[in-house]
This record gives C-alpha cells, sequence and structure tokens, in this order.
C-alpha cells in the first residue's frame, strides 16, 4: 500500500457557468491527487478521480457485494493461451479522445490498440519515473525489460521499436507474450495506471500532464477555473460510452462531479446536513451518531430522506507478531494472544460497528471462489481461560517469565490510542505486560518494520488491486522485509512457513477460479491455526445518500461510478 501524498495547490477545477448546481453531485474528500497523470502516482482512495477523465482496458463492477472484472475498452475480458504465456486483447471500436489541442485540427480521434502498447512503453520508459513499472511490468513482457536498459544507458527511449512481447495485430487486438504465467493482470488493468494516455499528449505536454488530462473518460477538467477549495469535473456531451445507462438515461447521468477539499470531517457533516453534499463517508468514530446498531438511520437525520449504504471497504486491521521474536515464535503464544481479544467488543469501540471481524487476510468484497464459504477462526472467539491454558503450555503461566512487549501503532491520533489502549487491557488480562508506542512519524514506522524491530505491531492494508493473491502476500516469506526495500515489503511479521509458501506459489500460477479457491480454502486453515496474525476486521464503510441522488450501488473505492449516478432536481 503507498504512502499517501497530499494535494499540490491550484490543481483544481470549477464547473462552467452553464451548470447549475442542482444538476452536479457534490461530495467533501480531504485530498485530491497531487498529479492528474495516472502513470506517475497511486493511492487506493484517488482511483476513482483519475477514471473520471481517463479509462483503462476493464474496470471493477459491484456484484452482489463482491469486485468483478468487466470489459470497459476491451470488447471482452481478456484471452489468455499458451499455459498462461500468450494474452489477447480486444478493444472496442468506436471510443473516442477527448478534443484537445494535441490532436490534429484539436479534434479526439478514435483509440486503437497501439494506444495500451504506448501505455506500456511508457512505463518502461526510464525519463517516466514510473512506480509501477517494477511491480507490475519488469521481468513479465518478453523483450521490455531490454528496451528499458537501452534507454537508460542511452538516454532516449524508442517508442517505435518492435517489442517481441508486445504486438499490435490492427487497430483493435493486441497481444501480449510474457515470460511467465500472470493471472493477476487483468485485475491490474483496472487500476490508474493502466489508463490509456494518447501519446500526441505526452510529446506535446509531457510533465504537464500533471495538470492536464487528455482521456476517453465521461468527464473533463475546466482548467480555466481553479483553485486549492475545491476540484471540478464536467460531463463530456460527446461521450463514446453514452448508451451503457440503458433505460436510466444516457452517461453521464449528471452534469459534473464537485470535490470540496476539506480536512475537517466534521465540517463534510455540516455541509452534508445543510443538503450541501450529494454523498457523506462517514468517518469509523462518528458512523453511531447516524445509524443505530440495526444499521437503520437514527431519527433527525438530517436532510429528511437521507438512505444508508453500506459498502465493503476492501481492507484488513489486523495485528502482526514477528516470528524472529524467541517467544512471539512460539506458536502458543500467538495463540493466547488472539483468543484474549474479543474482536466483537473491540469492532464496536474502534468502528462503532462498521465492520465485520476478520478470519483471514482477504476481505469480503475480494472474490476467492471458495469451495464453501470460509470457516470462523477457532483462536478468534474471545475465550480468557482457553488463552491462559496456552500460555502456560508455552511456559508461561498467567504471563511469568514474559518480559514486557512493544505494541507499536502506525499512528498517533485519537484512534490509534484507543486501539492500543484496548489491546494491552485486554492482554493485561492473561498477565502480558505491553508498554504502547505511538508513531507520529509513519516513515520512521516504515524503516523500524523493514529493519525487524518492530515486536507487536498495528497494520492496515487496502487492496492495491482487486485480486486475493493483493492481501495473501503479506504472509508470503518473498515479501518479508528489507532495509534496502524501495517497494511494500508487506509481511512485517517475517512469517517464513515452507508449507505456506508452496501453497501460495500454485496459486499464484493460477487465474482467478474454482482451482485456485481449493489452494486458498487450505491457505486459511493454515493461517487461522499459526495465528501469525491476529486479525482485526475488515471496514465497512458507511455512507448517507442525499434525497435524489440515485443508482449509487456502492462506495467501494474501486467500483464508485460517478457517471451512473443520477441528481434528480428538486421539487
Amino acid at each position: 500500500m503507498n504512502s499517501l501524498r497530499i494535494l499540490f495547490c491550484g490543481l483544481v477545477l470549477c464547473l462552467s457557468s452553464a451548470i447549475t448546481p442542482a444538476q452536479v453531485l457534490e461530495e467533501a474528500v480531504f485530498n485530491v491527487p497531487y498529479t492528474l497523470d495516472p502513470h506517475r502516482e497511486f493511492w487506493p482512495d484517488w482511483d476513482r478521480f483519475y477514471r473520471m477523465v481517463y479509462e483503462t482496458p476493464l474496470v471493477c463492477g459491484w456484484v452482489r457485494g463482491e469486485l468483478r472484472l468487466e470489459p470497459r475498452l476491451l470488447a471482452e475480458l481478456p484471452v489468455v493461451e499458451d499455459e498462461g504465456l500468450t494474452m489477447r486483447l480486444r478493444f472496442r471500436a468506436g471510443i473516442r479522445f477527448v478534443d484537445d489541442p494535441c490532436f490534429q485540427d484539436g479534434k479526439g480521434r478514435a483509440l486503437v490498440a497501439k494506444d495500451f502498447a504506448q501505455t506500456l512503453l511508457r512505463h518502461a520508459d526510464p525519463a517516466t519515473q514510473s512506480k509501477f513499472y517494477a511491480s507490475y511490468l519488469q521481468a513479465r513482457i518478453r523483450g521490455l525489460d531490454l528496451l528499458r536498459d537501452r534507454a537508460a544507458k542511452e538516454g532516449v527511449f524508442d517508442y517505435d521499436v518492435e517489442v517481441p512481447g508486445i504486438v499490435v495485430e490492427n487497430s483493435t487486438e493486441l497481444t501480449l507474450h510474457l515470460t511467465s504465467p500472470y493471472p493477476q493482470l487483468p485485475a491490474l488493468m483496472t487500476m490508474a495506471w493502466a489508463s490509456v494516455v494518447p501519446r500526441e499528449a505526452i510529446s506535446r505536454y509531457g510533465s504537464g500532464l500533471d495538470r492536464r488530462t487528455v482521456g476517453t473518460g465521461p468527464y473533463q477538467y475546466d482548467a480555466a477555473h481553479s483553485d486549492d477549495r475545491q476540484m471540478s469535473f464536467v460531463a463530456r456531451p460527446d461521450y463514446w460510452n453514452a448508451t451503457a445507462g440503458g433505460k436510466d438515461g444516457a452517461l453521464p447521468r449528471n452534469a459534473g462531479v464537485r470535490l470540496h477539499i476539506l480536512a475537517d470531517p466534521a465540517i463534510h457533516e455540516k455541509r452534508f446536513a445543510e443538503g450541501d453534499l450529494s454523498v457523506l463517508d462517514l468517518q469509523p468514530d462518528a458512523a453511531a451518531r447516524f445509524v443505530n446498531s440495526r444499521g437503520a438511520l437514527r431519527p433527525g437525520v438530517r436532510p429528511r430522506g437521507t438512505r444508508v449504504l453500506r459498502s465493503d471497504r476492501s481492507w484488513v486491521h489486523y495485528v502482526s507478531f514477528n516470528m524472529n521474536n524467541k517467544i512471539l515464535g512460539k506458536k502458543k503464544v500467538r495463540q493466547a494472544l488472539c483468543l484474549a481479544v474479543d474482536r466483537q467488543d473491540f469492532i464496536e469501540a474502534y468502528y462503532q460497528g462498521a465492520a465485520v471481524p476478520a478470519n483471514h487476510p482477504v476481505p469480503p468484497s475480494i472474490p476467492m471462489a471458495l469451495p464453501k464459504p470460509s470457516p470462523d477462526w477457532s483462536y478468534g472467539k474471545a475465550d480468557l481461560e482457553q488463552a491462559r491454558r496456552l500460555l502456560a503450555e508455552a511456559g508461561y503461566p498467567e504471563g511469568e517469565g514474559l518480559p514486557e512487549f512493544v505494541l507499536d501503532s502506525p499512528g498517533d491520533n485519537r484512534l490509534s490510542k484507543l486501539e492500543s489502549a484496548y489491546l494491552k487491557k485486554a492482554w493485561s488480562k492473561i498477565g502480558v505486560k505491553i508498554q504502547e508506542r505511538l508513531n507520529g512519524d509513519f516513515a520512521d514506522f516504515q524503516t523500524r518494520s523493514r529493519n525487524g524491530l518492530l515486536e507487536i505491531s498495528i497494520n492496515y492494508w487496502f487492496a492495491d488491486y482487486p485480486d486475493a493473491e493483493n492481501f495473501w502476500v503479506m504472509l508470503s516469506s518473498s515479501a518479508v522485509p528489507r532495509p534496502d526495500a524501495t517497494t511494500d515489503t508487506p509481511n512485517i511479521g517475517f512469517y517464513d512457513n515452507p508449507d505456506f509458501d508452496r501453497l501460495w506459489e500454485r496459486s499464484g500460477r493460477l487465474a482467478p477460479g474454482p482451482e485456485r479457491g481449493k489452494i486458498y480454502a487450505t491457505m486459511i486453515d493454515l493461517v487461522q491455526e499459526d495465528c501469525p496474525w491476529l486479525f482485526l476486521a475488515h471496514q465497512e464503510k458507511i455512507s448517507l445518500i442525499a434525497p435524489g441522488v440515485r443508482h449509487v450501488d456502492t462506495r467501494n473505492q474501486y467500483a464508485i461510478d460517478y457517471a451512473r449516478i443520477a441528481i434528480q432536481e428538486p421539487k
């Protein structure tokens, strides 16, 4: 999961005066991307911003509470052949870029398969300084690394050279020849890094794409009006996919989206109550003031006619135990620590009910195709008697002989203090002493984690891409931290189980489906017994939808589709 970056001032644009407020979707956000170039930066919550102006080969649909891959720029899902070494992509005809001076006569042209080939090449170009090449493309496509290495030596990247692994068959068909099976690539093609940016825009604007967009999406920016208080998008009247709205109306169904940049969540709530916002995503510690324990809206919530929407956030909240610690490396000690925590009570205290207990790393919105529902976690039920028994069997009756462990939190805010204090109190009931350490400097927390200096640590993980592999990798020995790491090394507990690794490696070669699901079921059984983590919770995002706002099916950050949301005129 990448570090949060802060908005740069002066990026924002406002809607043209021809658009009336009643037609605009209004939303409050804490920050927006510091760059408009989707190939340069990533944070899960920003993906929805890029999707308004740029589009990717695939997108995430929302089907019965799960994220499902659907074609967008592609006419169909990728076709995989040659035992996973060949991937064929067929792009839709009739897709058009927005009008822009970078094109001949200023008229947006049709998107062709070569445009996505150029996107892959742009990530390989050292001058782009892509943060995604090492993670997603390096050693994956035949000949691409050689081209990148040559450019690094010569100082010039050749965008017109033929690459053995990227073959443009015709205007709509592209074939990728892979170095090894890469079943995660389709899921990765839903993310902003895979957005198609035309070569004309890259050539004309270069780094200017930080502040300018040229895409195929349903919205565009009005760059003439910008300030540091809002980011606004105007609907494209010529959007190529307008008819996908069906009988409910052409896309986009609203005249624009205006994002109000407000640092204080209390101001978000106030603006929603005053009728200024179309949607409000509640903070974990605020949900109970608006929604009761049954999930219903409390009386008196304004404006009248507001409805509640719950969406899985594709997130896991957990506590990691450092397996290199001689005591925490003992399975019975870890099992005892897990049994001592009442997770449902923790969810009520921390999330005010806006979460579900986690039984493994993968959130409910990420499909795994398990042969049957995953079992409840036997060490996840609060049982102090069994916890004390296991601790005694490990050689530490009532905690005797145990050192004081340091519990690290990656933050120092009110919720960080709450969870640290909660865990300290829970573990004191079985004789385990805890020293709390709150970290206001997340970079320092990461450095110490990579050096193996954390004993017990509280952690959270967003999906970087919508596939279960992105969560299971956190327990693979291949993801054990290194002091010199330049990319995420999320196995900060140094969990190293050869049986798990064998299953992980097998699953990584399989496409999503029943065969991979059977392996995941075995992996669940293994980690539930091993307890490398205390699996705490999968957060639910609780949102308030204003009256007159229709077709909001989810607020999961990967499936939000602003173009489908309709704003009904007030009567």
